[in-house]
């Protein structure tokens, strides 16, 4: 049966440098991984695909991969993230900013730490809404 998964972002992976890319490779996938103590993210994709990874656009500090997929004329970059609010303002701020600004096809999936449904103005949920909309995105999980 052929799989209808096409890209799998993972964060929180805990993965260490003794984990070998042969141990967690799925057939017929690529993986990427961003390894850092007690966290960590990783992205496979179909060998298939029309994949190039962004190394440029990941930063030490911030657990981020980043690929962009091309297929036909179109061009999608998806990041797969593990951040903190505060660092992940830092890093939309100082980092991505003209990412957003000549890009339309942003995909920025993980664990973001923040409850988008509170309604505390001190909640880092509603900080993290406040980027999003700074930067024209919108959440699309509810």
């Amino acid at each position: 049966q052929e799989s209808k998964i096409d890209i799998l972002g993972i964060t929180e992976t805990h993965l260490s440098d003794k984990i070998k890319d042969e141990e967690i490779r799925i057939d017929g996938y690529t993986v990427k991984g961003w390894i850092v103590q007690g966290g960590g993210c990783l992205i496979n994709y179909r060998d298939d695909l029309n994949v190039i990874p962004k190394p440029k656009l990941e930063v030490k500090s911030v657990e981020a991969i980043w690929i962009e997929v091309i297929c036909r004329s179109q061009r999608l970059l998806i990041g797969t993230d593990h951040l903190k609010t505060r660092i992940f303002t830092i890093h939309l701020k100082n980092i991505r900013h003209d990412l957003w600004t000549k890009r339309n096809n942003i995909l920025l999936t993980g664990d973001f730490n923040s409850d988008l449904m509170t309604r505390n103005k001190n909640d880092q949920g509603k900080k993290l809404q406040c980027i999003l909309n700074i930067f024209g995105l919108k959440n699309v999980t509810t």
